[in-house]
């Protein structure tokens, strides 16, 4: 298994944590994962635990709890900055960190070791020389290896020796069965569908703008077909139709997929679960539409919405209570009963108003003094 390395993990300006309190102290932030020789994700292919997500010292997405099985395609919804590109990334680090473990204090982040991670890079080809063709499967492993393997097969098939043909034709087999016979045909419908014409295949990367690019990356990734494919806003750099394609290709895709996305349309195509940052939470509603979400998304939210109202008048008569009550001496115990009562109340009323879309804040940063300057 694969989990993240450190319980605080810099990556740009955020880092993700167990769930804990808010820091008080440097210290806090300087826990480790406490490495383990395997750790059982019950067949999942990904299990949070526990965990926090902070940009700085300022808390996103509180006490994940997730569990991502094979072949699930999630979609990661949610407003700018809530915490969505950073659990990705947190996610990530924890399939690339090696070995299993579990946070000092509970909580957890484990990725399968089984699974071989794809994740879009922004940087995308910036810069290379090679063609669109041949960046684009660059990365199809198995593919590359069956290829080198039959190309020397060939080579060294000279005499015609039983030996040789026997090496001859293994090498063709392990060809075929990479999809080697079949690769113009993947490749073409892979670019075709991002929008590059045929006699742009030969072209090298660096004659296309940084968009176009990404469009490389993006074909590059999907033709590299990892069993974990991790996206962050796939359809920036794309047009309608490549958005269309994109999101149908995705909706097919064998293996486990989590993308961050704000284009509804493609949501509806390529993703089966939706997990939503609401409140500094994350909602998970599994093996639903992007239709069903947003219906089942205003049912949990009427049901809210119903809490905080009930709240708000046990609140008020609870006031009430305490307003007229608090000055007679008779009455006193109670009304500093009802006083204990109502501020836990408004705890309570404070956690179900923050799952309300329209009372959720926006994150803030808290960031370090600035060295004295001279």
């Amino acid at each position: 298994m694969c989990t993240a390395a450190h319980l605080f993990m810099a990556m740009g300006s955020a880092a993700f944590s167990p769930a804990t309190p808010h820091p008080a102290a440097a210290a806090t932030r300087a826990r480790s994962v406490r490495m383990a020789a395997a750790v059982d994700t019950g067949g999942a292919a990904i299990v949070v635990k526990g965990v926090d997500v902070w940009a700085g010292d300022s808390p996103l997405i509180l006490d994940v709890n997730w569990s991502v099985m094979p072949n699930e395609r999630w979609a990661i919804h949610g407003t700018n900055g809530c915490g969505k590109s950073t659990l990705l990334r947190a996610i990530s680090a924890a399939a690339n960190g090696g070995g299993g473990g579990r946070l000092a204090d509970g909580g957890q982040l484990v990725v399968s070791s089984s699974l071989r991670l794809g994740m879009l890079e922004q940087t995308a080809v910036s810069g290379a020389d090679t063609t669109v063709r041949e960046e684009v499967v660059s990365r199809m492993e198995r593919y590359q290896a069956a290829k080198a393997a039959l190309d020397s097969a060939v080579e060294s098939c000279v005499l015609g020796t039983d030996e040789e043909l026997e090496c001859l034709e293994a090498a063709q087999s392990e060809y075929a069965a990479a999809g080697g016979y079949e690769i113009e045909a993947r490749i073409s419908k892979v670019l075709q569908g991002l929008g590059f014409e045929t006699e742009e295949f030969d072209a090298p990367c660096s004659s296309f703008s940084g968009g176009w690019q990404m469009r490389i990356g993006l074909a590059r990734l999907l033709l590299s077909e990892p069993e974990l494919l991790i996206m962050d806003e796939p359809t920036n750099h794309l047009d309608a139709a490549a958005r269309r394609w994109l999101g149908d290709y995705v909706g097919a895709y064998q293996g486990t997929v989590l993308v961050v996305s704000h284009d509804a349309e493609f949501l509806r195509r390529a993703s089966n679960s939706i997990a939503e940052v609401a409140g500094g939470r994350l909602e998970l509603y599994k093996s639903v539409t992007y239709d069903k979400f947003l219906e089942e998304r205003e049912e949990r939210q009427a049901r809210v919405r119903a809490t905080v109202e009930a709240q708000e008048r046990e609140r008020k008569r609870m006031q009430d209570f305490i307003d007229r009550m608090g000055a007679k001496a008779s009455k006193a115990t109670q009304a500093k009963d009802r006083q204990g009562k109502l501020e836990r109340l408004a705890k309570q009323q404070a956690a179900a108003k923050a799952l309300l879309i329209g009372q959720q804040r926006r994150p803030s940063l808290t960031l370090a003094a600035p060295p004295p300057c001279g």
